[in-house]
């Protein structure tokens, strides 16, 4: 009987320290460099928008002189999950990142940072046929003329997490084998979003979670990787194009070659991919079901 006491004191004690007021939303938003020893910029004036669940508008302000920002919704509760977005526009190029977070039962919604990549470390140089960068991680492959500049950086999932919005792995077990971030500067595009045409994109793998990359789909001759792009709009993965796996000569790999990629921690493997929007990609893969005894 003391027992079932307890336990009715501490769930009402639980109640009462559980926030009835409004939520207060707060974080920093935050451009990162490629060197891990270079200093951030904090940018003010970055737009930052706090979403619902089902994508209405809940609250909108600008970050101040060290890029942090604090909202307070009257229109949010405990146990809501919310999409934070950033906005940040660098030379008249506009990005967009965002993270998805809960309130928690006192009514604080912690945001980890908001990461936007340095375009100084990221802009890709035409070489008359692609844009490349120098490391040889991102080639671009467009009609000439076709975009003024391009910024891409090959991401990994393990020691780039900061710059990885949404989820990391999604209900059905797929994680990030490898992410990339592209934008450009164009007739039609000012950063990311829809280009005229789509652009053949190339990135090289980390080897982090080479042990995920199954072939997605047996039996065609390639070794499939599915390609996810970020909707910035919604907060969410969403599944585009199948990717093929190349090795470091740029040849397609044979799909009876899976053996040796998934145990392969040394060699260079790209993705290469049809892009129909500049975004945040990422590469996907999942262990296979075990066999059944």
């Amino acid at each position: 009987m003391k027992l079932v006491a307890l336990v009715v004191v501490l769930a009402a004690a639980g109640l009462a320290c559980a926030s009835s007021g409004p939520v207060k939303v707060g974080g920093m938003v935050v451009v990162r460099a490629a060197d891990p020893m270079a200093d951030d910029i904090r940018p003010e004036g970055a737009w930052v928008e706090v979403l619902s669940d089902d994508g209405r508008l809940l609250a909108r302000t600008a970050t101040g002189r060290v890029g942090q920002y604090g909202l307070t919704l009257e229109n949010a509760a405990p146990g809501d999950e919310l999409y934070v977005r950033a906005r940040l526009k660098v030379a008249g190029v506009a990005l967009t990142t965002g993270r998805r977070v809960g309130v928690d039962e006192r009514g604080y919604a912690f945001v980890p940072d908001l990461s936007f990549v340095n375009l100084s470390d990221a802009e890709l140089s035409w070489s008359g046929l692609s844009w490349r960068s120098e490391d040889g991680e991102v080639e671009i492959r467009v009609q000439a003329g076709s975009l003024a500049q391009v910024w891409a950086r090959a991401l990994d999932p393990e020691f780039d997490r900061a710059f990885f919005p949404g989820r990391y792995k999604d209900a059905d077990g797929y994680r990030s084998l490898g992410f990339l971030f592209v934008a450009a500067r164009g007739d039609s595009v000012q950063g990311m979003g829809p280009p005229v045409e789509p652009v053949t994109v190339f990135f090289v793998l980390p080897s982090t979670h080479r042990y995920y990359l199954r072939d997605a789909r047996p039996g065609n001759g390639s070794y499939d990787v599915p390609m996810y792009f970020f909707d910035e709009d919604r907060g969410i993965w969403v599944q585009g194009t199948l990717g093929v796996l190349l090795d470091a000569e740029r040849r397609p790999v044979p799909e009876t070659e899976e053996a040796r990629v998934t145990a392969d921690l040394t060699g260079r493997y790209y993705v290469r991919f049809q892009a129909t929007r500049l975004s945040l990609w990422d590469a996907r893969g999942k262990l296979p079901p075990c066999p059944k005894k």
